[in-house]
């Protein structure tokens, strides 16, 4: 009896793994192919149509502003924010699965709740730990250069080594702030075989800060009043322990 129990607790069990793309919605222009997320998750089915699934997110995203900021409190002198920004959340979500078992296609809804932690910094030192100088200039920005972002971009380094305003959590480990985070999805998944699932995911992840792209304007005259979303398309490919 207790053998025949653990066969059929475990028969209902899936990994999945998910790896795709990721952008900020936000003040900042996010550079929506150059960012990137990964979940990991275990699907338990608790009942006919409701999945239980522990997740593990992690993604990284990068932004760069068509507006000029002036010198202020991140840089001594002109400049395009530009960051960089990684999030690590733990997910315990849930999923419904729509289709009969019989059928190769399946939709899954989901809704979760997380804590995590975001990390974001801005380009605003050159190679030489100075800031850009006359960027507006050598950008083409101030000559209605159309090309003027292309052109920040080839000026940047990659070092994103300014911290951006502290995230502000339900509490701190270390130097992390732990925060909340909810998300909502769905998963279009195909059956290649009884056990082997493909497909596509598409998720959106709601904040409590205005800082995950590191700021809170559009430009110098222009404040936001909405919170940042993480939104994200992944391929998926799931394993079912039957």
């Amino acid at each position: 009896m207790l053998l025949a129990q653990v066969s059929k607790s475990q028969s209902n069990v899936n990994l999945g793994l998910e790896i795709g793309q990721s952008s900020i919605i936000g003040d900042i222009e996010s550079l929506y192919f150059n960012g990137y997320a990964a979940e990991i998750y275990l699907k338990k089915e608790l009942h006919e149509f409701i999945n239980y699934e522990p997740t593990i997110h992690i993604s990284r995203n990068h932004g760069l502003s068509n507006d000029l900021f002036g010198a202020g409190l991140v840089s001594s002198t002109n400049w395009f924010p530009a960051y960089r920004n990684t999030n690590i959340i733990l997910f315990q979500n849930f999923s419904s699965s729509i289709g009969k078992k019989s059928n190769r296609v399946i939709f899954e809804p989901k809704l979760g709740i997380g804590l995590g932690s975001s990390r974001t910094k801005f380009n605003v030192l050159d190679a030489n730990f100075r800031p850009y100088e006359n960027i507006e200039f050598t950008s083409g920005y101030t000559i209605d250069n159309p090309n003027y972002l292309a052109n920040v971009q080839e000026i940047h380094d990659d070092s994103y080594e300014t911290d951006v305003f502290r995230q502000v959590g339900i509490f701190r480990l270390g130097d992390n702030a732990i925060d909340l985070y909810y998300t909502a999805g769905f998963r279009l998944l195909y059956k290649l075989q009884n056990s082997f699932l493909i497909g596509i995911s598409h998720s959106y992840i709601f904040s409590n800060s205005d800082y995950l792209e590191g700021i809170r304007f559009r430009n110098d005259s222009f404040q936001s009043n909405s919170t940042d979303i993480i939104q994200s398309t992944r391929l998926l490919f799931e394993y079912s322990f039957n």
